[in-house]
């Protein structure tokens, strides 16, 4: 046993080792060193040793091996599209500085050489889909890189007035792009209509001022609604076989304000965005 206790301490994911092979390698180890090993425990101790990045985001959301690999090998995924991107907008920018050497020719000596311009970040790109809570109907933004799922408290008292006091949520402290960090005034979990199906998700109600948009669907509801997205596809279903509860991930086709009051049912829910 000794010796599979100094394994599982030198044991860490490897660069080129997919999540998933990772996660049941250590879990096969973890129930052969200790058998009743909880749950919850072998997974903290696969995030502690796998991608920092990766693991980043599923902290606090997944609580089973089973959802860590499911959730893990999408943002697993995202990760690998964001660096293959980043790789041809290098290439593109270099090819295209070389090209422009080339056309100026003539005389050698008197050729300049210049520093083509570092790449420009791309437009956010928002992702939405149609949802429907207290029969008011709108579009939520999903990201799979924000933890939690989150609302404005506008939003949230125009849905529910004074009829339902927020929960404490522990001072839940939430890292925004601009760097700054603000606490959640509270949580409370609720139903909402979600391409033909009535599930509940808890949303952590943040002060207007710190959220660009009223709300935003997190891995945390994705994982527990068992939704499977394909990014690529911009498609969603709930099943592995998209068979089952299949749904289009819309892109805005203009500019999005940055503050929307909810005062109809045509009205759109536009989400927030936390950084992790």
């Amino acid at each position: 046993m000794a010796e599979v206790e100094e394994k599982l301490r030198e044991l860490v994911q490897q660069p080129d080792q997919r999540l998933r092979d990772f996660a049941y390698d250590y879990k096969a180890l973890c129930l052969k060193w200790k058998p009743d090993m909880p749950e919850e425990e072998i997974v903290r101790r696969i995030l502690n040793n796998t991608n920092p990045k990766v693991a980043g985001c599923l902290r606090g959301t997944v609580h089973t091996v089973t959802d860590l690999v499911k959730v893990g090998s999408m943002v697993e995924k995202d990760c690998g599209s964001a660096k293959g991107y980043w790789q041809k907008v290098h290439a593109s920018t270099e090819g295209t500085g070389k090209r422009a050497l080339e056309k100026r020719g003539g005389n050698k000596f008197n050729a300049v050489v210049t520093q083509p311009p570092p790449p420009q970040m791309p437009r956010a790109e928002l992702l939405l889909v149609p949802l429907t809570i207290c029969n008011v109907q709108g579009v939520a933004v999903v990201d799979t890189g924000s933890t939690y799922t989150l609302m404005r408290e506008g939003l949230w008292r125009n849905l529910h007035g004074t009829s339902r006091d927020l929960i404490p949520s522990e001072d839940q402290r939430f890292v925004m792009a601009d760097g700054t960090a603000h606490v959640a005034l509270g949580k409370q979990r609720f139903g909402l209509d979600w391409h033909g199906r009535k599930l509940s998700v808890e949303a952590h109600v943040m002060d207007d001022r710190h959220l660009a948009f009223p709300m935003i669907i997190g891995l945390d509801f994705l994982t527990d609604a068992g939704v499977i997205l394909d990014l690529a596809k911009r498609t969603g279903s709930m099943d592995e076989n998209c068979s089952e509860g299949a749904f289009i991930l819309r892109t805005p086709t203009g500019q999005i304000p940055a503050m929307l009051d909810l005062v109809s049912a045509h009205d759109e829910l536009c989400l927030c965005r936390p950084a992790q």
